[in-house]
């Protein structure tokens, strides 16, 4: 059995001449199975991402093992309230077993999705409007 553990932390990033910082970027990384025996951990960081994001949320699927029902209407419930906030929801989906539900279910054509979480900073501080400097 996996345990579902959430790490979420602002990212920082100090670009440009005048040292000037790019909004804040919230990471959620998670880890092991996204069920319903984990969906308050899950649904509780992706609200505490979203409400101390400044601009953007990444979720970091990369290390799930398993993304079930509870997992995929919770990320429908976080987009709508990203949206409702104008906070961008980002997805770093990894593999087959986060993809596969995604796929089924018209989820995935709601996120923009990135190989990697770096993927997704370099992104975001590239889109025009970002106050990177």
């Amino acid at each position: 059995m996996h345990v579902l553990t959430l790490h979420y932390a602002p990212l920082d990033v100090c670009l440009g001449v005048r040292e000037s910082r790019a909004p804040a970027i919230t990471v959620v990384s998670v880890t092991g199975d996204v069920d319903e025996t984990a969906l308050p951990a899950f649904a509780h960081g992706l609200d505490s991402g979203i409400d101390e994001a400044a601009r953007s949320v990444i979720v970091d699927l990369t290390r799930v093992d398993f993304l079930g029902l509870s997992g995929l209407q919770a990320l429908a419930v976080a987009k709508m309230r990203a949206d409702c906030n104008r906070v961008d929801l980002l997805l770093v989906p990894g593999g087959r077993c986060v993809l596969r539900p995604l796929v089924v279910s018209g989820l995935l054509d709601r996120f923009s999705r990135f190989r990697s979480v770096q993927a997704a900073v370099d992104s975001i501080l590239a889109a025009p409007g970002s106050r990177a400097g």
